[in-house]
């Protein structure tokens, strides 16, 4: 069993360059060791003579495997820790910030978009850390500094745990330092509302977001979509908008290539055209229908096996033989690795990076998809 100080500094543990404690490499430590102890358990098991009681050890090594799998997936500590929280429940969520840190994952290290966004959330840190620190009393009751603050805003989605601890330093100030701090998180509100989205990250953001959130979740509230919208009302043509208004979702098609994103934003445009119509209030649509589109549409481009453009390169990708999907599968475990943080991630699909890698060796989007259907599957 781990001690309880296992996660505490110490000479034994790691640390970083700068001789700071690193709780990432402390934890990583720990599970080795837990590793390796099962392992010395099992190899102390097979060097035992042969018996009925070596074949009793196998099988309660096996039980007792099972069940410390099974405590740790279940234990709250680490469930908390690995689980988002609903928007609902985190004070400081963000569609559109989380959005930038997962496009930004996505990209490859020399992909420009990168810096972009790299850019713009450093220009949000500075102006939102510039803001908490109007009143740094009350962030310092809050038991946090302005640059932590702004790094953890920048976030965008945080774990129960993250979440849960924040909101209760929140709900421990009294009235007065509650209200200032209410002050002081509309200001940052406003500032992170006030981001200039890259227009060449927008498409990317919307589809990020309709797929990130629950599928009850009102379609005019997703902010990516709505910049969209409102973007859209601007270039299109009158005759276009009326197409729109009238139900045809093909005139934006040559500024949002997703077919998903692009039947969202048509259909709030004519949504809003209505409300301004005079049709009356309308129900709120639900993300769902686009959601199970963006799924149809994944399921289209695997089975056509035609030619498709690699989204990430912006290149189209040639059709290629299947001696490429070999050279791909030769790469799933690569791909397949749980990487520190993928238990938060909300789609197995290969990363961006790795399709650009494989697109360079000639290799089309849709076999991509096809050789790792037994990894998705």
């Amino acid at each position: 069993m781990v001690e309880p100080d296992t996660l505490m500094p110490s000479e034994t543990h790691a640390t970083a360059q700068d001789g700071r404690f690193d709780p990432v490499a402390a934890m990583m430590q720990a599970r080795d060791k837990m590793l390796a102890e099962a392992q010395e358990t099992w190899d102390s098991i097979q060097a035992m003579e042969a018996s009925p009681e070596r074949v009793r050890m196998e099988a309660e090594f096996s039980r007792t495997s099972a069940e410390l799998l099974s405590a740790t997936q279940a234990d709250p500590f680490f469930r908390d820790h690995a689980t988002i929280a609903e928007p609902g429940d985190d004070l400081f969520a963000n569609l559109t910030l989380s959005s930038l840190q997962h496009v930004r994952e996505g990209l490859g290290a020399d992909d420009p978009r990168v810096g972009k966004i790299t850019r713009t959330l450093d220009d949000l840190r500075d102006a939102l850390t510039s803001a908490f620190s109007k009143d740094p009393e009350v962030v310092a009751q809050m038991g946090t500094a302005p640059e932590e603050l702004a790094g953890y805003v920048l976030q965008g989605a945080h774990s129960l745990a993250q979440a849960a601890m924040w909101r209760a330093r929140a709900e421990s100030l009294d009235e007065e330092s509650s209200a200032r701090l209410t002050v002081v998180l509309e200001k940052g509100h406003r500032i992170v509302d006030g981001v200039a989205v890259p227009r060449d990250l927008a498409e990317h953001l919307a589809l990020d977001q309709l797929l990130t959130v629950d599928k009850h979740h009102q379609l005019a509230d997703v902010p990516a979509i709505e910049a969209l919208v409102d973007r859209m009302a601007g270039a299109l043509s009158n005759g276009d908008l009326a197409k729109v208004f009238a139900g045809d979702r093909t005139p934006p098609q040559d500024e949002i290539r997703d077919p998903a994103v692009r039947a969202a934003v048509a259909a709030e445009l004519k949504n809003e055209a209505d409300v301004v119509a005079g049709h009356g209030p309308r129900e709120g649509e639900t993300v769902e229908a686009y959601q199970a589109m963006r799924t149809r549409v994944k399921l289209n481009w695997r089975q056509s096996g035609r030619q498709t453009t690699c989204a990430d390169t912006g290149g189209p990708a040639a059709a290629s033989p299947n001696v490429r999907l070999r050279l791909i599968r030769r790469f799933h475990m690569i791909f397949s690795f749980p990487f520190p943080g993928a238990e938060n991630s909300r789609t197995t699909t290969p990363a961006p990076s790795c399709v650009v890698y494989l697109v360079s060796e000639h290799c089309d989007y849709t076999e991509i998809c096809r050789a790792f259907d037994p990894l998705r599957e």
